[in-house]
């Protein structure tokens, strides 16, 4: 409260006497719940940021920043080998939710690769804390296959990494479900 015209003196007084006698100034309590707010945002951030499955880093991302011009190369080397693959997804699901993950992979003139080592990486975006590490198996000659849990829709992401003697060939791809 103020008086009008008056001292700052004046002024210091009228807002005492505005305030009951015995009651305690509110700015303290509200920096206080601030800073608890505050407190309080920042532990609920690190328990999604820790704990949930749609918050991901990327697995040892420090040791593969480092190692870039060597994912680069590696990247070179793939498409130079001229390797295409195809992902066909099973339609049908199991009741647990596992599709089949059918991968075709022919070299340069069309033919089937035969004899590779596929091993897969698939998540869903929304999920991606929750990634599953699978290993695909030989059918015949350039068709390789597993079973995933696919069980939500939405788009997932698949990484493969085909090894067959020396070559090596990686790709990623992504497929709305």
């Amino acid at each position: 409260m103020t008086v009008r015209g008056g001292t700052p003196e004046q002024n210091a007084q009228a807002a005492t006497a505005a305030r009951p006698k015995g009651a305690a100034p509110l700015w303290p309590f509200i920096v206080v719940g601030l800073l608890l707010l505050q407190i309080g945002l920042s532990v609920a951030g690190a328990y999604l940021a820790t704990r949930g499955q749609s918050f991901s880093v990327e697995d040892d991302y420090y040791n593969k920043a480092l190692h870039w011009d060597d994912y680069a190369a590696l990247a070179r080397a793939s498409a130079a080998l001229g390797w295409k693959s195809e992902l066909t997804i099973g339609s049908a699901a199991t009741a647990a939710g596992r599709r089949a993950v059918v991968l075709h992979l022919t070299d340069k003139d069309g033919h089937g690769i035969a004899g590779a080592t596929v091993q897969m990486i698939c998540f869903h975006h929304a999920r991606a804390n929750a990634y599953q590490d699978l290993t695909l198996h030989a059918t015949e000659p350039g068709v390789y296959v597993t079973d995933a849990l696919l069980d939500r829709a939405g788009t997932w992401e698949f990484r493969f990494t085909v090894s067959r003697g020396r070559e090596m060939f990686i790709n990623t791809t992504a497929q709305e479900l």
